[in-house]
């Protein structure tokens, strides 16, 4: 299933912040960390939710929460996709575990850690652009065999070819954009080098 968030004005808004040039790594950082919250709070329609009390301003009132039922793991694919996932896992606090993946020879490794109870997670995987897909595409490759609850891909942006595979599967693939440009930044237009001022 794919979500396109690309029509609602807080993600237009916040989708044209992080492609201004201008922004500092620090400025951009933060527009990736909004971003990973809003993420966060779509992801929760796919969840089970609970009734809880609360201490309320009037007594005990009754209100509403994830279930305790609902753990995470949120799957970052560095670099780009640090601080959309620092926005998630503010969100989801406490209900998750986090894990790195720098490249395509840790997936199984990182992923094997949950072969026996896979099944009480739901698994986010997080890069802040996709343009072929091809990292993500190794993580399914693993993931999928490994019975996980349920699955979502978070990205900012994705390359419109990229999304067409996803579109009759089980993966709950989240975007706050779709690009019809197929482009790969290098040096000062690459993300990773932008949000962490390595240029």
């Amino acid at each position: 299933m794919i979500k396109d968030l690309s029509k609602k004005n807080i993600y237009k808004v916040l989708a044209t912040e992080s492609r201004r040039s201008d922004l500092t790594p620090n400025q951009l950082s933060e527009v990736h960390k909004k971003l990973g919250q809003l993420l966060s709070y779509e992801i929760l329609d796919f969840v089970d939710m609970e009734e809880v009390e609360i201490k309320h301003v009037q007594g005990i009132k009754k209100s509403t929460t994830i279930s305790t039922a609902e753990k995470f793991i949120i799957l970052v694919l560095m670099r780009g996709g640090l601080y959309v996932a620092e926005g998630i896992k503010e969100i989801l606090d406490g209900k998750y575990k986090y894990e790195f993946i720098n490249n395509n020879n840790e997936i199984l490794t990182v992923l094997n850690k949950y072969k026996n109870d896979a099944f009480n997670y739901n698994l986010i995987i997080v890069d802040s652009v996709i343009n072929t897909g091809e990292t993500v595409d190794q993580v399914l490759l693993i993931s999928n065999k490994l019975n996980f609850k349920r699955q979502f891909v978070t990205t900012l942006v994705i390359q419109e070819k990229a999304i067409k595979k996803y579109d009759l599967t089980d993966i709950n693939l989240i975007t706050v954009r779709i690009s019809s440009n197929f482009y790969i930044g290098k040096g000062k237009t690459d993300t990773g080098n932008r949000i962490f001022g390595t240029i």
